[in-house]
């Protein structure tokens, strides 16, 4: 797993209080979700709608906090605050998609 791609205090909290089935059902959710929301946010930018890219990110955040992925979630951030700033937003946008990559390889390291 990358190191910091994701905290693993996160999910350890979630199994304290929900136990193993609730962490992978989290983990699952995330997997499902994450990919798509970046790909998403990526096709918004494409097509100049900085409305979708904020809904996107927005829900990607949600998700990859979720799951302690919290440099996604940083990343995550960062698209939705600059949705309107058409010149940052294509790089960030880039990084999103390949953090995501990253967690969703690191989930799937951690929770086969």
């Amino acid at each position: 797993m990358a190191l910091g791609t994701i905290d693993p205090q996160a999910l350890e909290r979630v199994r304290q209080v929900g136990g193993d089935q609730l962490v992978a059902d989290l983990v699952q959710l995330g997997l499902d979700s994450i990919r798509a929301r970046a790909a998403a946010a990526r096709d918004a930018v494409g097509r100049g709608d900085a409305a979708e890219v904020r809904r996107e990110a927005h829900a990607l955040r949600s998700s990859a906090a979720n799951v302690g992925a919290v440099r996604l979630a940083r990343l995550a951030e960062q698209v939705e605050l600059h949705a309107d700033a058409r010149a940052e937003l294509h790089e960030l946008v880039d990084d999103l998609v390949v953090e995501s990559a990253t967690v969703e390889r690191a989930l799937r390291e951690t929770h086969p």
